[in-house]
């Protein structure tokens, strides 16, 4: 006899209860910090290659400006979750 999922490796597996909201989330928060990581990176080093290192400073400045609003608005969207998850009671 074969064993079952939750005897093969001890742990015991949720049947059917999973968040896949939560896991999506997290999915596109990771993907979006790896790609903004290699904006930066590869960014940063391509102008200090090709420009200088005053150049590299400059990018990473204007990196950082172009942030602020981006950052808003993800706060934005995070208060106004909360506000309607308050109101719902859930």
């Amino acid at each position: 006899m074969t064993p079952g999922p939750e005897e093969s490796d001890g742990a015991r597996r949720p049947s059917s209860e999973r968040d896949l909201r939560a896991y999506s989330r997290a999915t596109l928060r990771r993907l979006g910090l790896g790609a903004a990581v290699l904006v930066l990176g590869l960014g940063t080093l391509l102008v200090a290659l090709l420009q200088g290192a005053p150049a590299a400073i400059g990018s990473l400045l204007c990196f950082g400006v172009a942030l602020v609003p981006i950052g808003l608005i993800i706060l934005a969207f995070q208060l106004i979750d909360w506000a309607l998850r308050r109101t719902r009671g859930s």
